[in-house]
């Protein structure tokens, strides 16, 4: 009787704990924090000589250890403002449809722009009386909003400090397009433009080093989150019914953020003067004594 042949070893595949995947997530929301930095530069520099050659991809990998010593490798990707737009050229030519942009709504406040664009995807369909007729497919709305003020240091060493930026209006408009386009664009062709990227040695690769230098440009320092805490904790914010307060506080009224570490240092300021004010103009039900 023949023997029956063994089937192949396979090595079990390894499910991240949930403490990776907590950081694996912080992880992605800096690099992507930086990426949408480095458009901002990227964005001034086109403006300031436009025959530089362009960064259509970024790239952030590193290699990382578990606690059993297992190695694996961490690679995040992402399109640029000008990887947005070549994407919007390739869905046209594999007629996936032309992306419109209506005219931006533009609001200011004190100290932030929003902007939100409207951006539509149209076909041609061909009509049996032989003409052809426009189709919108769908819609998508993208929004920006972007501080009037950028953190910046004047020299090596020094304490970073808040300065006009000159280009806000603009970068809040090309943000907004781009993240109403980005709607629109298939994994496929977004795959497509960053191996082209590759190839072509147009992509911008990002250390770890380089995310932790620069989200010292971005989020606030641990100081000014012990401060933020302290000052929550004064005027009853930090705690509610013996749960943690401010977090959801922060998630309602911060853009969705739930932790401080993830505020901006353009935005510091303003959430001071945010949480002063609700303090003055909010009864606080949980500080009252029971009936």
């Amino acid at each position: 009787m023949a023997k029956k042949p063994s089937e192949p070893e396979t090595t079990p595949e390894l499910v991240p704990t949930k403490q990776e995947q907590y950081d694996q997530l912080n992880e992605e929301f800096s690099v992507y924090a930086v990426m949408d930095h480095l458009d901002d530069e990227a964005f001034v520099t086109a403006l300031e000589d436009d025959a530089l050659p362009r960064c259509y991809a970024y790239e952030f990998k590193e290699k990382k250890e578990r606690a059993d010593g297992t190695k694996y490798e961490v690679t995040i990707q992402g399109l640029s403002k000008e990887g947005v737009d070549a994407a919007t050229l390739e869905m046209a030519h594999r007629n996936r449809g032309v992306i419109r942009l209506d005219k931006p709504d533009i609001r200011e406040t004190e100290d932030a722009w929003d902007v939100t664009v409207r951006a539509s995807r149209w076909v041609l369909k061909p009509m049996p009386d032989g003409t052809v007729q426009e189709i919108e497919l769908d819609s998508n709305i993208g929004a920006k909003h972007q501080a009037k003020m950028m953190a910046k240091k004047k020299r090596k060493g020094e304490q970073r400090i808040l300065i006009p930026d000159p280009f806000a209006l603009e970068k809040a408009i090309t943000k907004a397009q781009r993240n109403a386009k980005i709607h629109f664009l298939t994994h496929k062709v977004k795959k497509l433009i960053i191996d082209r990227a590759l190839n072509d040695g147009k992509v911008r690769r990002i250390t770890q080093g380089e995310v932790k230098e620069r989200e010292k440009d971005i989020f606030i320092t641990q100081k000014q989150v012990g401060r933020l805490w302290a000052i929550a904790d004064q005027v009853g914010l930090k705690t509610k019914a013996g749960k943690a307060y401010f977090s959801d506080w922060l998630a309602k009224n911060y853009d969705g953020i739930d932790t401080t570490s993830a505020i901006r240092w353009t935005d510091y300021d303003n959430i001071i003067a945010w949480i002063m004010d609700w303090a003055e103009a909010t009864d606080k039900p949980w500080e009252k004594k029971q009936d």
